[in-house]
């Protein structure tokens, strides 16, 4: 027995695999493993599944949408297609939208960490004409950092991040 909440919030699938019917929170868990994505669970409706493979379903709760913006920008796999919506895309368009809404007019590039935000943040540069640059590997190339003392600290971003950018760009 499975219920998806009645928001709709967290992401629930109904896919085939192996002759049987099974629930996944997203659709990429039966793409990647050889099984077929049927249908999102539907808000509000508990599935039941039977041994032999079958299912049937009951709407118990009122349906009230919402969504969260760390479930689509941090926590749901890039490749998935939650409610008929593909993740990637929703990504970029967040990053395009933060791109009009906040624009520091001295920024001179976009990071992200971790590495799930990679898209928004590469849209958000794209449109405000900055790059990108992994915080990951601006910071912590090697793991010198981690007991560095703050000046060390300072020190290190000047060179890999201001340094390095003044010699890329013409």
């Amino acid at each position: 027995m499975v219920m998806r909440d009645r928001t709709g919030i967290k992401p629930g699938v109904l896919g085939w695999k192996d002759g049987k019917y099974g629930v996944a929170s997203e659709d990429i868990a039966f793409r990647k493993n050889g099984g077929e994505y049927v249908e999102d669970l539907e808000p509000g409706t508990i599935y039941y599944l039977t041994p032999e493979g079958d299912f049937s379903k009951e709407v118990v709760v009122e349906t009230n949408l919402a969504h969260c913006f760390f479930e689509w920008n941090y926590i749901t796999d890039l490749d998935s297609i939650v409610n008929g919506v593909s993740v990637r895309r929703i990504r970029e368009s967040l990053g395009e939208v933060l791109s009009e809404e906040f624009q520091p007019g001295d920024a001179d590039f976009v990071t992200y960490l971790p590495r799930c935000p990679e898209v928004a943040a590469r849209s958000y540069a794209k449109k405000a004409e900055c790059f990108t640059r992994c915080a990951a590997s601006v910071l912590f190339r090697d793991r010198t950092l981690a007991s560095a003392s703050s000046r060390s600290v300072r020190i290190c971003i000047y060179y890999r991040v201001w340094h390095k950018r003044s010699k890329a760009k013409p």
